[in-house]
């Protein structure tokens, strides 16, 4: 069985804002780029390459966002 990671934020702010999505992005792919977005979609397929925060930015402001990562983390 593949291993994976579902991220869940419960918090009291707007999650669809621009200030929230670039902090997300930011700490993804600087700290965690191993847990970073490779290809997002708002619908199946999943396979819209995003290679930074201002590639990705676009598609995490918005609802119904779903990204994946191609490659596996070593944990």
């Amino acid at each position: 069985m593949k291993s994976y990671i579902l991220i869940s934020l419960l918090i009291d702010c707007d999650t669809k804002s621009i200030d929230f999505c670039t902090q997300l992005l930011e700490c993804l792919y600087l700290r965690y780029p191993q847990y970073a977005p490779e290809l997002v979609s708002f619908y199946d397929p999943i396979n819209i390459p995003v290679t930074d925060v201002k590639s990705a930015l676009a598609y995490f402001t918005v609802d119904n966002t779903a990204w994946v990562r191609k490659k596996t983390s070593a944990f």
